[in-house]
């Protein structure tokens, strides 16, 4: 019996016991009354009473909630279309992956529910829909372990259009071995996939080269990263820079990821992030913090980024040759280790927009980082920096290094022990009150929050450079 027929089947039937009223999940709903099942069809309270027709609970299906026997046969019979599969509080062990592809209206939700993949496992676990099939699917309420010695699963490959969601999942240990960290495509160029406290905590070892969160190339919609807490993986933390489609990262702490820690592009937004980078692991070669890697509009704004330690980096906000155009402002970059650009504008790679403007607006730069230059800009023309407030303590520490580049510099303050203002020739840099002050290692106390006022203190700036 295929297993389109094998589902149809089950759900006439009910699944036996496993069919079961929403109503006894009370994690769901815990103010609504219980409910009786009609016909097989449970009755629904709370946030999913009028989105599911069948609810299975896979311990009543006969799922062992213990660990120690595999559950995959059980969800592979329980997932169909407008149907929830709801894991009680327990441990499931999963030995293969558990693949549905072409599907309207389903989910997974647990309660205190962990999955463990059996030991050495390091294929995908969830493999939901592909780019051209799929629509509508919640994953909410699981934890994944993945602590056992050389277990590297892919814990969730969801490919959906319309709504989808995924919702309090945390993958528990460290990756060393598979192939990748969960991957999330929205996959209809109208549909929007939210993406609420994903908890990846633990990362990944250098040599397995994996991401926390990855955003694939079948991405044309949008996805809404919100509160996501991603750490210590050796191939980007978000990374979600494709082509087509937009994310939009609202909050959340990325950090002492190698590559990025948070990476974007393809017109898409940063509000209200935390990153941060203060160890520096064996075998990560390039830790930049947030590094925007292509688009026509990309923006961030009112966030955190601290580089505190470091194995390298390109910089803590790093704009890469793909990039045509962004915005960066209201936002706060510490920077403590020696030698590291806090932002560095790449010289652009190939043909670029009708708008290629780069601006940084109500920025502040400080930390005792010395030596190397603040803000480096390679090559790139009509740079607009405005209400910038520069800040480093360190020796022999410059603050802004153009090459070849043209650039406003309004309203900004420059304070550091080096050259404030560096360009070579090529280069045209407009200032209008630029204002720098007088004396080496002149320094005053770092801001304690980001300026958006003009700058004051003496004056020291020109027309051009």
């Amino acid at each position: 019996m295929g297993d389109l027929n094998r589902r149809a089947l089950l759900k006439r039937l009910g699944l036996a016991a496993g069919v079961t009223a929403l109503a006894g999940c009370d994690f769901l709903a815990p103010d609504t009354p219980r409910n009786a099942t009609r016909n097989g069809t449970a009755q629904r309270p709370g946030a999913y009473q009028d989105r599911f027709e069948t609810v299975v609970d896979l311990s009543e299906a006969g799922a062992n909630t213990d660990g120690e026997r595999s559950v995959v046969q059980l969800l592979r019979d329980s997932l169909s279309d407008d149907t929830l599969v709801f894991l009680p509080p327990g441990e499931y062990m999963m030995d293969d992956t558990v693949q549905f592809l072409d599907f309207e209206n389903a989910g997974i939700v647990g309660n205190n529910a962990t999955i463990r993949p059996a030991d050495r496992f390091d294929s995908v676990l969830f493999d939901i829909g592909r780019a051209d099939t799929g629509s509508d699917f919640l994953f909410e309420g699981i934890e994944f372990d993945v602590r056992a010695e050389r277990t590297g699963p892919r814990p969730i490959s969801l490919l959906a259009g319309g709504q989808s969601a995924v919702r309090d999942v945390s993958v528990i240990g460290t990756q060393d071995a598979g192939w990748g960290g969960i991957r999330i495509d929205t996959t209809d160029p109208d549909g929007v996939t939210t993406v609420d406290r994903l908890n990846l905590p633990d990362g990944s070892t250098p040599e397995v080269g994996t991401p926390g969160c990855y955003v694939g190339d079948h991405h044309v919609g949008e996805i809404r990263v919100n509160d996501a807490h991603i750490a210590g993986f050796s191939d980007n933390g978000l990374y979600a820079d494709t082509p087509r489609g937009a994310v939009r990262v609202n909050g959340g702490y990325f950090a002492n990821c190698d590559v990025s820690s948070l990476r974007v592009g393809s017109d898409s937004e940063v509000r209200g992030a935390h990153v941060r980078c203060d160890r520096a692991p064996d075998g990560f070669e390039n830790m930049r913090g947030l590094r925007l890697r292509e688009g026509a509009d990309v923006l961030v704004e009112n966030t955190t980024v601290e580089m505190r330690d470091a194995t390298y980096s390109d910089g803590g906000i790093v704009m890469a040759h793909w990039l045509e155009a962004a915005t960066i402002r209201n936002t706060h970059v510490q920077i403590n280790t020696d030698d590291f650009p806090a932002v560095r504008i790449r010289d652009p790679n190939g043909e670029m927009g009708e708008d290629r403007t780069i601006r940084l607006e109500n920025v502040t730069i400080d930390g005792p980082a010395g030596g190397g230059t603040t803000v480096e800009v390679d090559e790139r023309p009509d740079c607009q920096f405005s209400n910038i407030w520069v800040f480093q303590s360190g020796e022999n520490r410059d603050g802004f290094f153009f090459d070849d580049s043209t650039a406003t510099m309004e309203n900004t303050y420059i304070n550091v022990t080096g050259q404030a203002v560096r360009s070579v020739e090529g280069s045209s840099v407009e200032r209008v009150n630029l204002r720098i002050p007088q004396g080496s290692g002149n320094q005053s106390p770092s801001p304690p929050e980001v300026r958006t006022g003009t700058p004051t203190g003496p004056s020291n700036g020109g027309s051009s450079a």
